[in-house]
């Protein structure tokens, strides 16, 4: 899946077409240019009121397992901020 996203908002560019698709458990972003690779990124994925944390790398997660295993609906959510001397910053 990859997911493009701004400051405000994330949405879906591209779904797995099947279950035979390769690397359907891989979560790809594309950021706007003002996030920038300062900013930690996290995304959120949650599913029958359970919540998964995960670190983006190099515009990159897993979908955790957890997330994968269950039916129903999936939100996803990303969070990047900036962290200068030790203190957090929008």
């Amino acid at each position: 899946m990859k997911i493009k996203v701004n400051e405000h908002m994330c949405s879906i560019i591209k779904a797995p077409i099947n279950e035979k698709e390769i690397n359907i458990s891989k979560c790809e972003f594309e950021f706007a240019e003002s996030i920038t690779d300062e900013f930690v990124k996290e995304a959120y994925f949650t599913t029958n009121g359970e919540t998964y944390k995960q670190i983006i790398k190099n515009n990159e997660c897993d979908i955790p397992s957890e997330v994968l295993e269950e039916y129903g609906q999936i939100e996803v959510g990303v969070v990047a901020y900036l962290i200068i001397d030790g203190e957090y910053v929008k």
